[in-house]
């Protein structure tokens, strides 16, 4: 079968099969560093410039989610509103005492807060109310301790990306929100769900969402509803109110979304010209293991 004139080959044994070897999987290996790190740093910086409003947005989308799943229990009688009502206002969350839940009893109407003298802190509510509004700033430290991004980040963070840019971002139980005029339809039918033919709803009527199974309202939770649909300082919230409300977290998700894509598009331009480096880098080391004058080469551009 084999013979001087056919002979059975040594390409196995050849050094040019070897150097080939070497080539691929070292084009491979690093193309695949390549990859990680540009991933990475990358990633990261989009994780850094986004990522406390994409967290923010993310904790409001859960706020309405809420809203949406409240709705579809009033609808099929699940829960009754009103059963607990005790009457809150804007001057309800204005006061910094620092206690976190407060107990409503059955019938008993009480605000949120733990004092041992109510009117001294009416008195002082009313001063609050005077005041204008004001968040305390974050410390420099926790701002710089945020931007010590991990992977575990960064992957929750193109979750959360994916989780958003979908027909359904607040949640199923909302509705479809592809479009400014399909999330005003599915705030509308919320709002109808919640008011009950009263054509307002008040404040209270979002209780359960903030209350555990011992009948502890939280205050963190309700204060955070109430910035997020920011109802009159009576505590009532018309459903223009309402849908403007949920309009304006759809604006800024949308936003949010723009701004990363763009912010993406002028990543892959950089990237792009890495990867024009990189592989002449490669093209010219095979070219180096394959024995060839690579100086010579590069001096001759």
């Amino acid at each position: 079968l084999f013979n001087q004139t056919n002979p059975s080959g040594d390409v196995l044994e050849s050094s040019l099969y070897r150097s080939l070897i070497v080539i691929c999987i070292g084009c491979g290996a690093a193309t695949a560093v390549k990859r990680i790190i540009l991933s990475n740093v990358m990633g990261k910086r989009l994780v850094v410039n986004y990522g406390e409003q994409l967290e923010q947005l993310m904790e409001d989308l859960l706020i309405v989610s809420k809203i949406a799943s409240l709705s579809k229990r009033v609808e099929k009688g699940s829960i009754r509103l009103g059963d607990n009502d005790i009457g809150m206002r804007a001057s309800d969350f204005d006061s910094q005492d620092g206690s976190s839940t407060v107990t409503h009893p059955s019938g008993q109407a009480q605000r949120l807060g733990s004092f041992s003298n109510y009117q001294s802190w009416r008195r002082n509510d009313v001063i609050m109310n005077q005041l204008e509004e004001w968040d305390e700033p974050e410390s420099q430290r926790e701002n710089l301790d945020r931007k010590k991004v991990t992977i575990a980040h960064l992957l929750h963070f193109r979750r959360a990306l994916t989780f958003i840019d979908a027909e359904f971002p607040f949640s199923e139980a909302f509705g479809s929100a592809k479009t400014r005029a399909l999330c005003v339809e599915s705030s509308q039918k919320i709002f109808e769900r919640l008011e009950g033919g009263d054509e307002v709803i008040t404040f209270d009527a979002f209780i359960p969402l903030a209350t555990d199974v011992d009948g502890n309202i939280d205050r963190k939770k309700m204060r955070a509803i109430w910035k997020l649909l920011g109802p009159s300082r009576k505590g009532t919230l018309t459903k223009l109110e309402f849908v403007k409300s949920i309009d304006n977290i759809y604006k800024r998700l949308r936003t949010l979304i723009a701004s990363i894509e763009s912010s993406s598009q002028i990543e892959q331009n950089y990237e792009n010209i890495v990867n024009a480096l990189h592989y002449a880098f490669l093209f010219l080391g095979g070219l180096a293991i394959l024995g060839e004058d690579v100086r010579s080469l590069v001096a001759s551009f």
